[in-house]
């Protein structure tokens, strides 16, 4: 099969898995709350956090005693904040999505042809290939938040989960669709 039709469906696969996990309480289940219903709070963080960006406290490059005393006091965040103005409307955010994970199964399902005939062309050999670059790339990215920026490893360890099991199921479809030529 192509490599474009093994990856269209591979996506669509993914794009599914990702609205039963994304809209399963399972993964917030790691997220702290605040009270939103505190207008002086809102209003306060709309005046600290008024543009959309990524703000971190401590700042990367603050003077190292004021880092220290950021940590110690427990005083370590990134808020991510988007405006309206900013933001896709949903079925942009969609698509958007939907291309990204297009892109992602198209070069693995390319990679995965070009490795073919020193695969031996078996199911297991082809599905285990493209699971391995999937896990070494889930452990790049997901685990680094944690270890460089302090993100809570609850919430990185549900995402890559999630990663792991999407890519599961990528790999699966690539391996089932992409093969030797006869």
């Amino acid at each position: 099969m192509n490599v474009l039709k093994a990856a269209f469906v591979a996506s669509i696969a993914i794009f599914v898995w990702g609205f039963v996990f994304w809209w399963s309480p399972l993964p917030y289940r790691t997220l702290k709350q605040i009270d939103t219903s505190n207008e002086d709070v809102m209003s306060y963080l709309r005046t600290q956090f008024s543009n959309t960006g990524v703000y971190m406290i401590p700042y990367p490059g603050d003077d190292l005693s004021n880092l220290g005393k950021l940590r110690e006091t427990g005083t370590a965040m990134t808020v991510y904040v988007l405006s309206d103005d900013d933001s896709l409307p949903v079925w942009g955010s969609l698509l958007a999505g939907f291309a990204r994970i297009f892109a992602a199964t198209s070069l693995a399902g390319w990679a995965l042809l070009r490795a073919l005939p020193a695969l031996r062309n078996t199911f297991s050999a082809r599905a285990l290939f493209i699971l391995l670059i999937a896990a070494a790339l889930v452990v790049y990215k997901d685990l680094a938040d944690p270890i460089w920026w302090y993100f809570p490893w609850s919430w990185n360890l549900v995402k890559a989960f999630y990663d792991v099991v999407a890519w599961l199921l990528a790999s699966l479809i690539l391996a089932a669709l992409i093969r030797q030529p006869a």
